[in-house]
């Protein structure tokens, strides 16, 4: 029992096979069959997609915080209030809901005047 295995594999590969002819072809169209069908992906993966998404919303906030770093002028805008001149009835006069609606709307159009830059046309607003 006691037999050399390098003998043995050795007369094994002296040994010659013979395959019918195309019987790796055959093979192969089998073994491609056996598979599954791999499925086009049309979308793209998340993983990519949710990295550009990051990446624009650094961007956009890079962006946008050196564009707030940059000096505002401020210009302070005074108004002069003249009892003579002011007759009527205003909106806060009439509830406390249209007075803080007033407000508003005043400090909103005192900041966009605030914003103009003076010159001779706009001196008068």
């Amino acid at each position: 029992m006691s037999q050399d295995l390098r003998k043995l594999l050795g007369k094994e590969r002296e040994r010659k096979f013979n395959m019918k002819e195309g019987h790796e072809d055959r093979f192969m169209e089998r073994l491609n069959e056996s598979f599954p069908k791999q499925r086009t992906r049309i979308v793209p993966n998340w993983s990519i997609a949710a990295a550009i998404v990051v990446l624009l919303g650094i961007g956009f906030y890079f962006i946008n915080d050196k564009e707030s770093d940059k000096q505002v002028n401020t210009t302070v805008v005074s108004k002069e209030q003249n009892t003579k001149s002011q007759q009527g009835i205003s909106l806060g006069d009439l509830s406390p809901d249209l007075k803080k609606l007033e407000h508003y709307y005043v400090a909103n159009i005192n900041l966009e005047l605030s914003q103009l830059e003076i010159s001779p046309e706009n001196k008068v607003l």
